[in-house]
C-alpha cells in the first residue's frame, strides 16, 4: 500500500533553538494559534544544554492532535544560527520559509497577512514587517522595531548596492521564498555564532523584490539571554560585529559600498571611541556624519538628530561616551523599557 504524502504546505516555520527552555513553548503556541493553518513546523535544537529538548517534546505530546503530523524536530551539536537554519532547511517542504526565533512570538494573523501580501505581490522573494517589543514575561513595552527607519520594500537591489543600506525587522519578521533561500545556501557565515538572519536579509534584498507589511505581526522578546546587546556594548564585541558586516559585504561584492552604510560607520566610530580614538577631528567621525546625513532609510529630521548625537559622542569624555553609547544601544534594542543590564 503506497505511503500517503501530505501536500506541500505554503509555509515551513523554521525555528532554531538554543537554550530557549523558558520561551520556546510560547513561540510554538503562537504558531499553532495562527488563523492560517497551511504550515509545517521544523524546529532545530542547536545543542541546547538546558531543558529545551524536554520542553519541546512535552509540548509536541500535548498538541499531537492539532499538529496532525506537521512537526519535525532535529538535533545537532551547537554550531550557531547559520548551521541550525541550514540543517532545518534541509527538511523544509514549504513554498515559503517563515523564520521564528525561539524566544519570540507571532501574532495570530501573521501567516494569513503574509499570504495576502504574497497574493498582491507574487513576485516578492521576501516578506517583512515590524516587530513589537515584549518583556521577558511577554507583556508589551510599547516599543516597535525598527524604531525610526523605514522598512525596505519593492525592488531595493540597486539602492542596497549604492548605499549599503536595507532595513528588515529581524528573523521573526522574515518570510523567504523557498528557491531564494535555497540559492543562499550554504551559508558563508557558519564561523559566526550570530546574525544568520542578517545574511539572509541582505541576500534576499539583493536577489528579489521585498513586500513590506506595516503592521507589527510578531513580538520580539527582550531578555538578558540575548547576545546582541552584550556584543554591541564592548569593544571586542564590536570588532566581531564589524568582522561579520565586512564578511557579508565581501561575499556579496559590495565592499566599495559599505563605507556609505551608516550602521557600519557607527560601529567603526564606537569601536575607535572605546579604544580612545574617534574624537571630533577623527576620520571615523567624518565618515559617520556623511553616512548618517545621506542615509535613505531615515527621514531628514532624524538624520540631523542622529548627526547631532554623534557630534556629542565625539566631544564627550571617555566615560561619558561609554554611557552615551550604552544608552543608544539600550534604546535601539528596547532594553531601556525593562532596565536590564547588558552584563546581566
Amino acid at each position: 500500500m503506497p505511503i500517503e504524502r501530505r501536500p506541500q504546505p505554503q509555509f515551513s516555520v523554521l525555528i532554531a533553538a538554543y537554550n530557549a527552555a523558558p520561551y520556546v513553548a510560547a513561540a510554538l503556541d503562537s504558531v499553532l494559534d495562527q488563523t492560517c493553518d497551511d504550515f509545517e513546523i521544523i524546529l532545530v535544537d542547536d545543542g541546547s544544554t538546558d531543558e529545551t529538548h524536554t520542553v519541546v517534546t512535552r509540548w509536541v505530546a500535548d498538541h499531537q492532535v492539532a499538529l496532525d503530523g506537521r512537526f519535525t524536530l532535529r538535533h545537532g551539536p551547537n554550531g550557531g544560527q547559520s548551521a541550525a537554519l541550514e540543517r532545518g532547511f534541509g527538511v523544509c517542504r514549504g513554498r515559503y520559509i517563515a523564520l521564528l526565533d525561539a524566544d519570540d512570538r507571532w501574532r495570530c494573523e501573521k501567516l494569513a497577512r503574509t499570504r495576502m501580501a504574497l497574493l498582491a505581490e507574487p513576485w516578492a522573494g521576501l516578506v517583512v514587517h515590524p516587530l513589537a517589543f515584549i518583556r521577558p514575561d511577554g507583556t508589551p513595552t510599547g516599543g516597535i522595531r525598527p524604531k525610526a527607519a523605514r522598512l525596505s520594500r519593492g525592488d531595493v537591489a540597486a539602492e542596497v548596492r549604492r548605499t549599503g543600506r536595507h532595513v528588515v525587522g529581524g528573523s521573526t519578521a522574515m518570510v523567504i521564498r523557498r528557491d531564494l533561500f535555497q540559492s543562499l545556501t550554504p551559508f558563508p557565515t557558519t564561523r559566526f555564532a550570530f546574525a544568520a538572519d542578517a545574511y539572509l536579509a541582505l541576500g534576499a534584498c539583493l536577489a528579489a523584490p521585498v513586500a513590506a507589511i506595516d503592521e507589527p505581526l510578531g513580538e520580539y522578546r527582550i531578555h538578558s539571554g540575548g547576545q546582541y546587546l552584550r556584543r554591541m556594548v564592548s569593544r571586542e564585541g564590536l570588532a566581531a560585529q564589524l568582522e561579520f558586516q565586512t564578511a557579508l559585504a565581501r561575499h556579496f561584492g559590495i565592499e566599495a559600498t559599505i563605507p556609505r552604510n551608516s550602521n557600519w560607520n557607527r560601529n567603526v566610530f564606537a569601536h575607535a571611541r572605546l579604544g580612545g580614538g574617534g574624537g571630533l577631528t577623527s576620520p571615523e567621525l567624518g565618515r559617520l556624519l556623511r553616512a548618517t546625513l545621506s542615509d535613505p532609510m531615515f527621514p531628514p529630521i532624524h538624520r540631523v538628530a542622529l548627526a547631532g548625537f554623534w557630534l556629542t559622542c565625539a566631544a564627550a569624555p571617555q566615560k561619558r561616551f561609554e554611557q552615551l553609547w550604552k544608552w543608544f544601544q539600550y534604546r535601539q534594542t528596547g532594553h531601556d523599557k525593562i532596565g536590564e543590564s547588558a552584563s546581566a
